[in-house]
């Protein structure tokens, strides 16, 4: 993050179908609470959010989706790790 870790990153993606995803929250070298990650629908609906070393789990209609990186400072370094893991589902018949 810059401006003394306390700026917000955007991250804009698309779905074309109905997706189960996993967020996998790898947290960094730097304190693990002062950052967050929240995910938005293009019309600005707050969907999920959690702290960058949290992992979540959801399932997500076709469309476009912001995710926010957000840095709260307090000695946060600049770097971080996510993951979005997009898992094949096993159904039974």
């Amino acid at each position: 993050f810059s401006n003394n870790s306390t700026s917000t990153e955007l991250y804009k993606f698309n779905l074309t179908s109905r997706q189960y995803l996993y967020f996998d929250g790898q947290g960094n070298s730097g304190s693990p609470q002062s950052a967050a990650w929240i995910l938005y629908a293009l019309n600005g609906q707050q969907i999920q959010s959690g702290r960058l070393w949290e992992d979540r789990e959801l399932w997500l209609d076709p469309g476009e989706y912001i995710l926010a990186m957000q840095g709260y400072g307090t000695g946060y370094d600049d770097d971080y790790k996510f993951r979005i893991v997009t898992p094949e589902i096993q159904t039974q018949m």
